[in-house]
């Protein structure tokens, strides 16, 4: 919904009042406990510069192409990575020009909400389609490193969330 440049002396809103304005209108649905906000940070890697994208999310899609995930707590760890950014491409730096963008995901969830998701384990290849035919084993409890509104004003700060398992459908 809004970006957020790095730079002192601009007029830029504060990470947890952008999260505030999404949740009072997430507050207005039926199904408020079950959205949660997704954030992507991307950086430039030449000149620092940040910006933040937020949206909404009812259902997280979890995309479990690969062998090396056994279980679901280990993939979520893995793409709401929390400080460790991938190199993404496709974007410009609006500053610099630079075409090294690299791109964190986390997420915001309040304590009492859900966390939904769908497993996607088919990987689309130009001519193929493959499914992980591992094992995978669907935690309990699942452990993530959420946004804390609180303390996240300029820069991104997190806490720890547990979600139990509800349901597996």
């Amino acid at each position: 919904k809004s970006n957020i440049p790095s730079e002192k002396g601009l007029d830029v809103q504060p990470i947890n009042k952008i999260i505030l304005q999404i949740k009072k209108e997430i507050d207005k649905s039926p199904l408020k406990y079950f959205y949660n906000i997704v954030c992507n940070e991307h950086k430039c890697s030449n000149c620092n510069y940040k910006s933040f994208t937020f949206k909404k999310s009812i259902i997280n899609d979890l995309f479990i192409d690969k062998n090396n995930y056994t279980n679901i707590n280990s993939y979520l760890k893995s793409t709401f990575n929390n400080n460790t950014f991938d190199l993404i491409t496709g974007l410009k730096c609006p500053i610099c020009n630079n075409i090294s963008i690299y791109k964190n995901t986390s997420l915001y969830s309040e304590n009492i909400d859900y966390f939904m998701c769908s497993i996607n384990r088919f990987d689309f290849k130009p001519f193929s389609l493959d499914k992980n035919k591992q094992s995978i084993n669907i935690d309990n409890r699942i452990s993530l490193q959420t946004i804390d509104l609180e303390n996240s004003i300029s820069e991104l700060k997190y806490k720890t969330t547990i979600f139990d398992l509800k349901s597996v459908i």
